[in-house]
């Protein structure tokens, strides 16, 4: 038997607990349905959405002001709770564009968790950001984009990537434990061509850097990318953004020259390259291994 699945580390999961007997293919649905919007000669879509519109749209457009960041959450998480309440208490969300949907009705995605009773490894690790959470926890989504409802896979806000410098990316998994992967969330976000922290699971820097984007090494700290603890992981986060956001509003003409590079190198390759690439290291292998199960009915990894 087959399963097909996004998570690298399913695999040895259930080979620890359950022995070899199940076989797993990795492929993912919405990485490569993105890749697709995104590349600028993509034939017909999965799905009719329009190719996406980037006119007028390059990093760092804004030459004059202050320095900002961007940071968006939707569905209610534990890490993106704790991250909101890091800006706050250190003063960050006065400098960026922060979405956060909290836990009111106009968030459809606000019943994940219960913010009120942390799980007792979370309360452990990261009970003073949760002290009085009632009193801070938005029950009205602050919004910085329009309202998709629960489509939002396949929109992205150019205008407010062109607005910042800096973007920190609030993946989808965190605190779960034997999961390795990415979704479009992170692929758009570097398509836009920012410098970006990721908040997210282990080694996901790494998996974008295998799919071809440029990670900033050169000035942001992404040693938390190898913690694979999350209450360790989660300070190394914070540790990055504090060091980036203060080289980045320190000297923002600076940033701009140190990052251009890289940044133009990010939007090109979601243009022309990320599809390709995709098609090499997913697509094309699990369709050699599909060819030869049909032709032979043997099933490889």
């Amino acid at each position: 038997m087959i399963l097909v699945t996004q998570n690298r580390l399913l695999r040895l999961d259930y080979e620890r607990l359950y022995g070899e007997g199940l076989r797993f293919w990795t492929f993912e649905f919405f990485p490569l349905q993105v890749a697709l919007w995104l590349d600028a000669e993509a034939g017909p879509r999965l799905f009719p959405q329009h190719a996406l519109d980037r006119t007028g749209y390059t990093p760092f457009a804004r030459a004059s002001g202050p320095a900002r960041f961007l940071c968006q959450n939707a569905a209610l998480r534990w890490h993106r709770v704790l991250l909101y309440r890091w800006f706050q208490l250190n003063g960050l969300d006065r400098d960026g564009l922060i979405s956060f949907h909290g836990i009111g009705e106009d968030n459809p995605k606000a019943g994940g968790i219960n913010v009120f009773h942390a799980p007792p490894e979370i309360e452990a690790a990261f009970g003073p950001l949760l002290a009085d959470v009632g009193s801070w926890i938005p029950r009205r989504a602050r919004r910085i984009d329009a309202d998709q409802g629960t489509d939002m896979v396949m929109t992205l806000d150019t205008g407010a990537y062109a607005e910042c410098d800096l973007t920190v990316i609030s993946e989808t998994d965190f605190f779960e434990l034997g999961v390795e992967r990415i979704t479009e969330k992170s692929i758009k976000a570097a398509a836009t061509g920012l410098p970006f922290v990721m908040v997210g699971a282990p080694r996901a820097v790494e998996r974008l850097s295998e799919l071809g984007f440029q990670t900033f090494g050169g000035l942001i700290d992404h040693q938390y990318d190898f913690a694979a603890d999350p209450a360790e992981r989660l300070p190394l986060v914070f540790r990055s953004i504090e060091r980036a956001w203060a080289t980045c509003r320190g000297d923002r003409a600076r940033w701009h020259r140190l990052a251009r590079e890289q940044a133009e190198a990010n939007v090109a390759h979601a243009r022309t390259g990320l599809l390709p690439q995709l098609d090499r290291v997913m697509v094309a292998p699990l369709i050699v291994r599909l060819a030869r199960f049909m032709e032979t009915g043997a099933i490889v990894h």
